[in-house]
């Protein structure tokens, strides 16, 4: 739950003050990052279950 709390506190200073640096990371790794760890799930289910 500390996790969540410290990543929504990030996300919220960016959209409170964005800096073009910053969305360009966010962005990135939202549009990277949530893709990869949903396709891990998605494949490591598929192994597991008949």
């Amino acid at each position: 739950m500390l996790g969540g709390a410290r990543l929504a506190d990030g996300i919220w200073d960016l959209l409170e003050r964005p800096a073009k640096r910053a969305v360009l990371t966010f962005v990135l790794l939202a549009g990277f990052g949530a893709p990869i760890v949903t396709g891990v799930i998605d494949l490591s289910l598929r192994s597991r279950i008949p």
